[in-house]
């Protein structure tokens, strides 16, 4: 038996009725495939930016080891500068890495245009990592990043529905990102 769309998932998860009746088809509807999209250019932007703004300092850097080869400590070598090099130059290629990953796996949702579906009890939680805190949601052992506002709006829904409730998740595989989610009816 299919229920209508809850109206609070619905809005928690910005999905509509129509995005539901693709993904319950296995698939990503149109509007989904364009929000990905959206967030990949935003993604890739950021990440653009980062490595802008890295290949600067690396540049500063680079500038001060060849002005200053003994540094500026009045003559002592000073190994700062070529650490200092090296490690920008580590996380830059990082940040390339972590920009090309995520680039392919979000490529891949949306060549495939498959939803993936997972059912199960959900429990959310807040894990704190190097200092901030990441937002989870878990349904049979597969966790979602969630944002904030998100995991706040699904926490104050969960207070006011049963805990015990059990949860179909439809998600861009790769990515592994929240497409929609309905109650399963017991």
């Amino acid at each position: 038996m299919t229920l209508p769309p809850n109206p609070d998932l619905m809005r928690i998860f910005d999905f509509t009725a129509a995005d539901l009746e693709a993904n319950r088809a296995k698939t990503i509807s149109e509007r989904q495939a364009k929000t990905l999209k959206q967030e990949s250019v935003a993604d890739r932007i950021a990440v653009r930016f980062a490595i802008f703004v890295g290949l600067i300092i690396a540049g500063i850097v680079g500038f001060g080891i060849i002005v200053f080869p003994q540094g500026v400590t009045g003559g002592k070598t000073s190994p700062e500068g070529s650490v200092s090099w090296i490690a920008i130059a580590l996380i830059l290629v990082f940040l390339f890495l972590r920009y090309r990953s995520n680039q392919r796996s979000t490529h891949s949702d949306l060549e495939r245009g498959r939803a993936g579906m997972v059912e199960g009890i959900a429990t959310w939680q807040r894990v704190i990592k190097q200092k901030n805190y990441i937002y989870q949601i878990t349904v049979d052992g597969k966790t979602f990043r969630v944002e904030k506002q998100t995991f706040r709006a699904f926490e104050a829904f969960m207070e006011l529905k049963n805990k015990s409730s059990l949860f179909r998740i439809y998600f861009a595989p790769e990515i592994s990102r929240i497409l929609s989610m309905e109650i399963i009816p017991q």
